[in-house]
């Protein structure tokens, strides 16, 4: 296996661990194809109990910080339910860019959480995904409200 087929098959697993975390929105940030002392991995999470987590990764250092929030988690759950009735279109996308994730995480009954795809460029398999629902673009501005647009860089 490549170093970059490598380092999309481990973004990938990071992306899918974070649903049994209590993460109810997310947004992953992954370089492309780049030198090592360029590949700055960021992501940020809001989570169920009210908590907004921001990771940053650049050659073998990390950082971690975390702040509360007071969330409206009965207003954003149903904006995630919405989402999650949205058509999801696919077209082509750079391969080897950078790969940009907005994720929500719909709670099930008595099973792992449902992803729900809001917006997805991913450099690593060349696709890109936009979810139709208005509730998904009004999710993604919410996840850059507390985030910021560029992961507070």
């Amino acid at each position: 296996m490549s170093t970059s087929s490598y380092r999309w098959a481990l973004l990938s697993l990071c992306l899918t661990s974070t649903a049994q975390a209590g993460v109810l929105l997310e947004k992953v940030n992954y370089p492309g194809f780049v030198m090592p002392s360029y590949a700055i991995n960021k992501s940020c999470t809001i989570s169920d109990n009210g908590q907004l987590t921001m990771q940053y990764q650049l050659d073998g250092m990390s950082s971690k910080r975390t702040l509360p929030l007071q969330l409206t988690k009965a207003r954003i759950k149903t904006k995630i339910a919405e989402a999650a009735l949205g058509t999801i279109n696919s077209e082509n996308f750079a391969v080897d860019a950078n790969t940009v994730s907005y994720r929500a995480y719909q709670k099930q009954a008595d099973s792992p959480a449902k992803i729900v795809v809001l917006y997805e460029e991913n450099g690593g398999s060349g696709e890109k995904k936009t979810n139709d629902s208005e509730a998904a673009v009004a999710l993604r501005n919410f996840i850059d409200l507390n985030c910021g647009n560029e992961l507070l860089q």
